[in-house]
């Protein structure tokens, strides 16, 4: 598993796999968002959260507010998981019209 922190100050890790979590990479990921946590990186009011998005189990990293637990930021966001989505679509629909 790859954690590539993006390239400005106080940025979220992006997790760039696993498509299927297995116990090892999740529990790597784990240690990693308590680490980010527990350093209060983004301030002691703001917390590191994780998800598998379903159907893909893609990980999406949450930043979100300890207090109301509102969502600060979010990576990937919503717009390019859909984007990829729709873009997986056309090309297996691509794909089984070439074939």
């Amino acid at each position: 598993m790859n954690f590539d922190p993006l390239q400005r100050a106080g940025a979220v890790p992006v997790v760039t796999e696993p498509r299927s979590p297995d116990g090892a990479a999740h529990r790597e990921l784990i240690v990693a968002v308590k680490a980010v946590n527990a350093s209060e990186a983004f301030g002691n009011q703001s917390e590191l959260t994780y998800a598998f998005e379903r159907g893909t189990h893609r990980v999406v990293a949450r930043l979100v507010d300890k207090k109301t637990g509102e969502l600060i930021a979010e990576i990937p966001s919503a717009e390019v998981r859909r984007l990829a989505r729709s873009l997986a679509a056309a090309a297996k629909t691509s794909h089984l019209t070439n074939s």
